[in-house]
């Protein structure tokens, strides 16, 4: 399939808005899990940018947030090491 420009430019948006919408959230008095925006991102790029692209735009996202933490990992171990370890005692 032959991506056209406003094709990869959509993708490329709805990579940065999931990003973005992770970062939003409503606490819910009921629940200790909040709603986040990055479900109503995801289901808008698989209904507006069909299966194919909207597919294609998550697994970006996931590509760059795996990106991320291995290269934050070397600050990340200590934090993970000592709260595993102080749930485990």
């Amino acid at each position: 399939m032959k991506l056209k420009v406003q094709d990869v430019l959509n993708v490329a948006l709805f990579s940065a808005l999931t990003e973005i919408g992770a970062y939003i959230c409503v606490p819910l008095p009921f629940s200790p899990v909040p709603i986040t925006l990055q479900t109503l991102f995801t289901y808008m790029a698989g209904a507006l940018l069909g299966g194919y692209l909207g597919a294609l735009s998550q697994m970006i996202y996931v590509i760059l947030a795996a990106a991320y933490i291995t290269i934050r990992i070397r600050e990340m171990i200590p934090i993970i090491f000592k709260n595993v370890t102080c749930y485990l005692l």
